[in-house]
């Protein structure tokens, strides 16, 4: 009899054991997926928004200026010469496809801002100028220097 218990012991120490295994890896693999990634943009991780940064031309080269001439055109569809927040919005989702920015709005509005004006204080009329909410080609690889770093 002290046999059969001993069996018992075994077979359930065995049990136990495997269950034990189960649960840490269960555990390893949930602080895998738990674990947060980098966030370098309202939610977007890392990798996308390296992604994002390559296909935003924003050096001041001959090449990345005529890129961004043809991205800008692309934007501009109502042919104004000048872009509207609308128009910024609607060219980072249609036409560079990058959906995952429209959850950063806070980004893309302050960018907006931010870039809408840079050009134009030089101006003589600063306040009409500032409060015209535009951006026009030459604010346009500003608006995504902007955009970048939020």
């Amino acid at each position: 009899m002290e046999v059969k218990y001993q069996e018992e012991i075994k077979t359930l120490t065995d049990k136990l054991n495997e269950q034990n295994r189960t649960i840490q890896e269960l555990n390893e693999k949930y602080k895998k997926m738990s674990k947060p990634q980098k966030s370098t943009n309202k939610g977007i991780d890392e990798d996308k928004f390296n992604l994002i940064k390559n296909l935003i031309p924003t050096k001041k080269v001959p090449d990345q200026k005529a890129q961004r001439r043809k991205l800008y055109n692309l934007f501009d569809k109502k042919k104004l010469e000048y872009l509207t927040e609308e128009d910024m919005r609607s060219g980072i989702i249609n036409i560079l496809k990058l959906g995952e920015l429209v959850d950063a709005d806070d980004a893309i509005t302050t960018a907006f801002q931010s870039a809408s004006g840079a050009k134009k204080c030089t101006k003589k009329n600063k306040e009409s100028d500032m409060k015209n909410s535009t951006i026009e080609f030459n604010e346009f690889r500003i608006f995504f220097v902007y955009l970048r770093q939020y």
